[in-house]
């Protein structure tokens, strides 16, 4: 990271001076700030990182404002390409009303850095680890989250790179044998369908649909953040990844029969119809991209837990039994999304 950047995201006084023009014209009647604090979130990766700014300020009257933003840096472009997404967001509908995103405030070529507001409220994944959401209240936010990737999916794919998301055995080579095996059974029924789908009229894709990105705003508000993965291409690579989420990240809290009953509820909102009357072609397009999330996870979770836990046990045993059941589904051509069942 240049140490200019070092010094704008550690040196409250540099952040201040930064960005006041930019706060000066997105907020007309402030007056001056009065203090700026930093705080990097996680470790900073090379040429990666994050860091939460909070801003007080003096507007007229006297009145005292308080704003959090978050600057993103990626020597890469990773963090332009995020502003290009959230600047398109905000000119088609996800600002003020029932669904929304962060505001940009700014993308700083020679700093590499992005400065967007964050979205007020909280996110969902804080809540039930809290423990105050119910089935019935997820019930609600799974018709919101199907709401919100409706609207993200009929925009028009002009931001974004292409991405076709077809797997490749080589990037398994370091699995154990059990699931190689699995795994590369089920990649060519995978690709035949993915390979057709890269063929269809794209849209935007979010890329990253999970309950910790998920926030609940105010007044009955909701947004997905985090567009760091977001590309051009297929939309079911969206619903099947939150499906594949919700089937492991709600393990410890609710049943299997209720699990299945909240991605049931989710996938009835996004498609406006039963699960059961999708046709053949969407429902085996939709497995197929699930039995891809659920490789990736299991590949990232194994690699990554040399010692796993029980709790990480069982999360692989769970992706290992989609990745087979879905592929069996596949080989069979018999049309129905993978359920928590």
């Amino acid at each position: 990271m240049p140490l200019a950047t070092i010094k704008l995201i550690s040196d409250p006084e540099a952040a201040r001076v930064f960005l006041w023009p930019h706060l000066k014209r997105a907020f007309p009647t402030w007056r001056y700030i009065t203090n700026v604090n930093l705080r990097p979130l996680g470790s900073v990766q090379a040429g990666r990182g994050v860091v939460r700014i909070t801003v007080r300020a003096k507007a007229a009257h006297q009145k005292t404002n308080q704003l959090t933003l978050f600057g993103n840096y990626d020597a890469g472009g990773g963090s332009q390409t995020i502003y290009q997404f959230l600047c398109f967001l905000q000119r088609h509908g996800f600002g003020p009303g029932q669904y929304g995103a962060p505001r940009p405030l700014l993308y700083s070529e020679p700093y590499k850095l992005l400065v967007y507001e964050s979205f007020p409220g909280r996110r969902v994944r804080d809540e039930l680890e809290a423990g105050r959401l119910t089935v019935r209240t997820l019930m609600t936010i799974m018709r919101q989250t199907a709401g919100w990737l409706k609207k993200f999916h009929r925009l028009p794919a002009r931001v974004g790179k292409r991405r076709t998301l077809v797997l490749s055995a080589a990037k398994f080579s370091r699995l154990a044998p059990t699931y190689r095996r699995a795994i590369g059974a089920a990649i060519p029924l995978v690709n035949r369908l993915l390979q057709v789908a890269s063929r269809q009229p794209r849209s935007l894709v979010h890329g990253d649909p999970h309950l910790a990105n998920a926030i609940l705003g105010p007044h009955h508000t909701f947004a997905l953040i985090d567009f760091s993965e977001s590309y051009a291409g297929h939309p079911l690579a969206d619903p099947a990844m939150f499906i594949i989420h919700l089937d492991v990240a709600l393990k410890q809290y609710f049943s299997r029969p209720d699990i299945a009953r909240l991605q049931t509820a989710f996938l009835t909102a996004y498609f406006n119809r039963p699960v059961d009357s999708l046709s053949r072609e969407t429902a085996n397009l939709f497995a197929a991209y699930q039995v891809r999330t659920a490789a990736e996870f299991l590949q990232f979770t194994a690699n990554h837990h040399q010692r796993p836990s029980p709790d990480v046990r069982w999360i692989i045993q769970r992706l290992l039994t989609i990745i087979e059941s879905g592929a069996e589904q596949l080989r069979r051509g018999a049309g129905r999304p993978i359920l928590s069942l």
